[in-house]
């Protein structure tokens, strides 16, 4: 049983009250806004907790043999390659900045990169594992995330989601963001029949900016595993597939 935070009710009703004006601006600014940022995105994320934050996360990726396949959707400028350690065979990444991407190609010649929108099916059913890193699913809504994981992963596959907390928005967003209702996500995975769990990533520690990286990632690493959510940036959902796609789903 995931173990909700208390505050998250006001977030809901917020959210519920300004839905259609954020759907409406998000779509026709998103990709403004990395393109934006995109020459100096890397250089935000140097910090020692954003390195703790990637070691986390690449304990959830699943282990791909060589001959299986992972669709990074929102992928950036490519930070899950080193992540998840994926040679140019595995990978694919989409992404709806062109500047993200551009950036992305000059970091890792040779790989797959796509410019679209990450709610198309890029290869029905084909991919081992599916991403959504960092705020995909705020972006997205909870039935277009599923609905971009149903497209794109094969029976059994796993997804790997990362998404902001109701207590966290990037500085750079300037626009709001609906928080996520989790509630619905357990509603919508419970019945598409996916076995799935849900983590907290990055909470707040007293003189974390005194620590050695071992002990911030060893500090992270425990509230991580705690069961708790509360106060945390990030929530992170990993999923799969049981022994069937979801029934409102099929892919020939």
């Amino acid at each position: 049983m995931v173990a909700y935070p208390f505050f998250f009710a006001p977030y809901v009703a917020l959210w519920y009250l300004s839905n259609m004006r954020v759907r409406e601006k998000t779509d026709e600014n998103i990709s403004g806004l990395y393109n934006k940022i995109a020459n100096k995105y890397d250089k935000r994320y140097k910090r020692p907790i954003h390195f703790v934050e990637e070691e986390i996360i690449s304990e959830f990726l699943p282990e791909l043999r060589s001959d299986q396949t992972v669709l990074d959707i929102g992928c950036g400028t490519g930070n899950m390659i080193n992540v998840g350690q994926y040679t140019n065979q595995q990978y694919t990444g989409i992404d709806i900045s062109e500047k993200m991407l551009d950036t992305a190609i000059q970091k890792y010649q040779g790989y797959n990169f796509i410019h679209g929108d990450g709610q198309q099916c890029v290869k029905a059913g084909g991919f081992d594992c599916v991403l959504h890193i960092f705020g995909q699913l705020n972006y997205m809504g909870i039935h277009e995330w599923l609905d971009s994981i149903i497209k794109n992963l094969r029976i059994k596959g796993t997804f790997v989601t990362v998404c902001y907390a109701p207590s966290y928005r990037p500085e750079y967003i300037d626009f709001a963001l609906p928080p996520v209702d989790l509630f619905e996500v357990e509603n919508v995975l419970n019945t598409e029949g996916f076995h799935w769990n849900m983590w907290g990533l990055t909470f707040p520690t007293i003189g974390h900016d005194r620590l050695s990286y071992k002990q911030l990632y060893e500090t992270q690493h425990t509230l991580t595993h705690s069961a708790s959510l509360a106060d945390c940036q990030y929530y992170i959902i990993v999923g799969e597939y049981c022994d069937d796609k979801p029934s409102l789903y099929v892919v020939e």
